[in-house]
């Protein structure tokens, strides 16, 4: 016997809103995620201009993420906050401008000159080859990197 106490539709919006409920009463993760933001010094300096890329560990349900390095603070939310758990850091540095105007060694002899730039200076440990590790929680987690040159 069927209970006629409701229409249809109230009792399928009844299920649809207990389903939801549960779904969200459960902490199954959606939603939950944790920014990050600090700060990063090469050579003790603020880094002026870089990258900074969260690569998850195994067994941890992130996507890889990052954003930039400016004036040696990074931040990164919205759609750059990671789940929580722990995750290899990479940092890059961006190719720096010396100030002198070289040769461009690309363009044929007797072109116009071009600013003269450093490779992105951060040695490979805290890249290629990293062993910098951090852990996200929900929520907002503060990291400090200090890197150095080659």
């Amino acid at each position: 016997m069927k209970c006629r106490c409701f229409s249809r539709p109230a009792r399928t919006a009844a299920w649809l809103a207990i389903s939801l409920a549960a779904v969200l009463g459960t902490g199954c993760g959606w939603g939950e995620r944790g920014t990050l933001e600090g700060r990063v010094t090469r050579d003790g300096k603020p880094l002026e201009l870089g990258a900074i890329s969260l690569e998850p560990l195994p067994g941890v349900a992130g996507q890889v993420t990052g954003g930039l390095v400016q004036g040696g603070a990074y931040a990164l939310s919205g759609k750059a906050a990671a789940r929580p758990g722990r995750y290899k850091v990479r940092i890059t540095a961006s190719p720096r401008a010396t100030g002198r105007m070289v040769v461009d060694p690309t363009r044929p002899p007797g072109s116009a000159l071009a600013p003269e730039l450093l490779d992105g200076d951060v040695a490979a440990r805290y890249n290629d080859q990293t062993m910098l590790e951090v852990e996200i929680s929900a929520g907002k987690n503060v990291a400090d990197f200090a890197v150095e040159s080659k």
